[in-house]
């Protein structure tokens, strides 16, 4: 899929603002002079746009080389993709390895990965946008919507978003993964919603905190209910169509549905069975049914990383006020409000969102990573430079890679603030 690259925007950006500027000094009588200067900076723009450009693309495959040589022989990691970006928007792209474990076709430049758990704040950003516009309340209770959960009654939509609501998770109602049921389509609601909602409540609304998928697929259904729109039209409307992020995908059953199955990276899931014996699933064309608004998008880290610096920034698809209701941060201890993360509470969660302390040098960062079962994807945004970092593999890092990440997370950001003065 040919896109268009992102220095040219940001020079056209940058002409602009020149012209205007050069428009209103008056100076009628140096226009040829101008039109010579104009030409000039447009050139060393150009020129600088260009050189940043390569400078991150080749930081980018340095990494990428580095993991996919040393670090997943212990894995079934076959692939990886990296966007390293300045907040200029320069970019830089690294994707490198084979489609999969059985598949030794090379990763297409355009090759998608599942997100996972990063789209829940696909699903926050739209809920947030109909709040503004009055269709809810983030204090409107889950029993005004959804009568049938009479458990989950009192439970506010801010809470469902901030995982402040008292909701179990997956593992209190879903088979193993290895269960046959995984190979047909599993409807949300029958299969999660519904035997959750007969479970009590972990601790009441608002006075703890507790990672619950279920919650996002609950906030999926009010979404489709508000609008009497699928989700997956209300999140391109809404959020993908507007930023041009033509290689992202929601789907709803299987990923072959939506996307080309020679763009699908595959995934496999291993592990063990009880008894020992080892177990090997491809997950790269399984169901998705049951994860719904809570990690159904398949994405490049291109995509991801122009859906970061939108996310994250007024005036693209959030005004100032939902971003600061987006980026109000809540204790994973007792699911109080926190102003920033710190040494002694290094994560702390938002509507969707996360924050981390990392270091001295990176004391609060907007990142998150989603998993799903043959898939790892994470960003990294530093709101104080607008430096980010997006990548994607497809299996689970060992103890090792961790480590791995752990430590060249903390390069690349030193590297985007080297290559993007």
């Amino acid at each position: 899929m040919k896109k268009i690259p992102i220095y040219i925007l940001k020079i056209s950006s940058v002409l602009l603002i020149l012209t205007l500027s050069a428009c209103n000094s008056g100076n009628v009588g140096g226009s040829a002079s101008n039109g010579s200067m104009n030409t000039e900076i447009q050139q060393i723009s150009q020129s600088n746009a260009i050189k940043q450009d390569q400078q991150l693309k080749m930081s980018a495959q340095t990494f990428v080389d580095d993991f996919l040589k040393n670090h997943t022989k212990d894995t079934e990691i076959t692939a990886m993709t990296l966007t390293m970006a300045c907040n200029s928007f320069n970019s830089g792209t690294a994707i490198a390895g084979v489609m999969g474990k059985h598949n030794n076709t090379p990763v297409p430049a355009d090759a998608v990965f599942r997100i996972g758990s990063i789209t829940k704040s696909f699903v926050s950003v739209i809920v947030l946008q109909l709040a503004s516009e009055g269709k809810i309340s983030l204090n409107d209770k889950v029993g005004s919507y959804f009568p049938e959960y009479s458990r989950w009654s009192n439970i506010t939509i801010r809470q469902l978003m901030n995982m402040t609501s008292g909701m179990k998770d997956y593992d209190a109602v879903l088979p193993q993964l290895s269960d046959p049921a995984f190979e047909a389509y599993m409807d949300p609601t029958t299969y999660v919603l519904n035997p959750l909602a007969k479970l009590d409540l972990l601790f009441t609304p608002g006075n703890g905190w507790n990672y619950a998928n279920p919650a996002y697929i609950l906030l999926g259904l009010l979404v489709e209910n508000i609008t009497q729109q699928k989700l997956e039209d209300v999140i391109t409307a809404r959020i993908t169509g507007k930023l041009n992020m033509q290689d992202t995908f929601f789907v709803r059953n299987l990923p072959f549905d939506v996307v080309e199955p020679k763009l699908v990276v595959n995934g496999m899931l291993v592990g063990t069975y009880p008894d020992g014996s080892k177990v090997e699933i491809d997950e790269t064309n399984r169901t998705l049914s049951w994860d719904f608004a809570a990690g159904n998008i398949l994405s490049t880290s291109q995509d991801i990383n122009k859906y970061v610096h939108a996310l994250f920034k007024s005036g693209l698809i959030l005004n100032d006020n939902e971003i600061k209701e987006l980026t109000t941060l809540y204790s994973l201890t007792n699911g109080q409000p926190v102003n920033k993360p710190s040494e002694n509470e290094t994560t702390l969660f938002g509507l969707g969102v996360s924050a981390q302390y990392l270091s001295n040098n990176y004391p609060f960062i907007y990142t998150y990573t989603g998993s799903e079962p043959g898939y790892i994807f994470a960003y990294y945004y530093d709101p104080k430079t607008g430096h980010s970092v997006s990548y994607g593999v497809n299996g689970y890092p060992s103890d090792n890679d961790m480590v791995w990440y752990n430590n060249n997370i903390l390069n690349m950001l030193n590297t985007l603030n080297s290559i993007c003065e």
